[in-house]
């Protein structure tokens, strides 16, 4: 029982951190709560008018707006959650002096909050294209909130690793900010589906599990999506080893964390 009752603590503490974090943006935020949605929503917007200037561009193998949607809002979802977590120590710098709280809550709170912001964020958007063509367009939504789940742990995992690793190793935390910002953004699936990859380019694609979690969001949104090398066991892999692996490393340098947490407030 005191492990249940420690376990529901923790789980409180960081719903708490969760509300104060949503409720300090919304209220930073000029628009509200809708202008915690409007950074997907114009992406989605600009890239689909995009797409409809170059139709040629990819085969009409999903909904357009569908695919740019499931894309950004994953895409988004995963960096924001991963850097989140690589600056984590100095987003909770002012959490240092109450022992209950540690850093980690805080990471935990605020990944929770963009999972609520995109999820609350792709869901307007399927509702929008049910309520356009008159029919629920997502085929299997157990799968596809199981998937949005596999990707936020990945996030984490990477994220929190990069944290403690680059806290050592500072050079690392700029190469996993580099690569989120930089390459994922292109070889994530954003723009494109991997079966119109050329077969002998896909490889140079493939390492990357942010692909493979979005191209398995669509295909639980559409049975018929092509996803020829995309695999739910590299995503699995990735999601929980990420994640195992970061857990680890934080406990054994949760202390260094803490003490240069209070050294530099």
């Amino acid at each position: 029982m005191m492990i249940l009752d420690s376990l529901k603590l923790q789980a409180q503490i960081i719903s708490a951190l969760a509300y104060r974090n949503q409720a300090e943006r919304i209220r930073k935020s000029p628009f509200g709560l809708i202008g915690l949605l409007v950074e997907p929503l114009l992406f989605v917007s600009i890239f689909l008018v995009v797409r409809m200037l170059f139709p040629a561009a990819t085969p009409p193998l999903i909904n357009p707006f569908l695919h740019l949607a499931s894309g950004f809002s994953l895409f988004f979802l995963f960096s924001k959650i991963a850097l989140k977590a690589i600056n984590g120590v100095e987003r909770s710098q002012r959490f240092s002096v109450l022992k209950r709280i540690r850093p980690l809550d805080v990471l935990f709170a605020g990944a929770l909050v963009e999972f609520r912001v995109y999820g609350a964020c792709f869901l307007l958007m399927i509702l929008g294209v049910s309520i356009y063509q008159w029919q629920f367009v997502v085929a299997y939504p157990g799968s596809a909130v199981a998937l949005f789940v596999l990707v936020a742990l990945t996030s984490l995992g990477v994220g929190l690793s990069a944290l403690v690793v680059g806290h050592r190793l500072p050079v690392v935390k700029i190469f996993v900010n580099t690569l989120i910002a930089r390459v994922l953004f292109w070889t994530s699936g954003l723009f494109f589906s991997i079966a119109t990859i050329p077969g002998f380019l896909r490889p140079f694609l493939l390492w990357n599990p942010l692909l493979h979690g979005i191209e398995l969001f669509r295909k639980a949104l559409v049975p018929t999506y092509p996803i020829p090398g995309i695999s739910l066991i590299y995503l699995l892999v990735w999601a929980f080893g990420s994640l195992g692996f970061s857990m680890m490393v934080y406990g054994n340098n949760e202390k260094l964390l803490i003490s240069e947490e209070i050294s530099d407030v």
